[in-house]
């Protein structure tokens, strides 16, 4: 469950979520093949929200399949990350079957209110963008797991029938923690 959760919000995007809680993102390490694509990602805080704005450009198109890996860490007490799981779906397949996820096509219609990102294979050449994306927090459930986690976001092409290439690869820092108001009432 506490994956489901982790993995939820690290699609959408973050806030200070429905329930109290304060999300901080940060990415780091972004990494992406240059022959096939421009990425530029700035996340800030404003308003005591994640503000995400990210611009795009792909230089040809990407055909199915297209793979999306995902490893999930947690902080430990002695400050280091924990391997806790490892998720990897087909993009294509999960974006020609959103209609029949409910919880995909919420994610989506997130993304999709400040974005173009594509929303079926293959993906075609083109700038894509995302302009300041915050969460909605009516759509978040109201726990959720507090603590500082890292995941590792990669997205890659089929080059042969068992090898694949990298697209694109990130660190994604997430911090969950109760809102202030949330930690004064606490102890009342």
């Amino acid at each position: 469950m506490k994956f489901l959760i982790i993995f939820t919000s690290c699609l959408i995007g973050s806030g200070l979520c429905w329930g109290g809680y304060r999300i901080n993102f940060e990415h780091r390490d972004l990494e992406f093949d240059e022959n096939i694509m421009n990425v530029e990602i700035a996340m800030k805080r404003r308003d005591d929200r994640t503000v995400v704005n990210m611009r795009g450009e792909l230089f040809e198109d990407i055909n199915d399949p297209i793979y999306l890996h995902v490893s999930h860490f947690e902080k430990d007490s002695d400050g280091e990350y924990k391997h806790l799981v490892n998720a990897s779906i087909n993009a294509c397949n999960m974006l020609s079957r959103t209609k029949a996820h409910p919880i995909l096509k919420i994610i989506l219609k997130e993304l999709l209110r400040a974005s173009n990102i594509p929303t079926a294979c293959p993906v075609k050449k083109g700038l894509y963008y995302m302009k300041d994306f915050t969460i909605n927090e009516d759509i978040l459930p109201p726990f959720l797991p507090i603590g500082n986690f890292m995941s590792v976001v990669r997205v890659t092409r089929l080059i042969d029938d068992d090898e694949e290439m990298n697209l694109y690869q990130m660190k994604l820092f997430i911090d969950i923690d109760y809102a202030k108001e949330r930690k004064a009432t606490k102890f009342f």
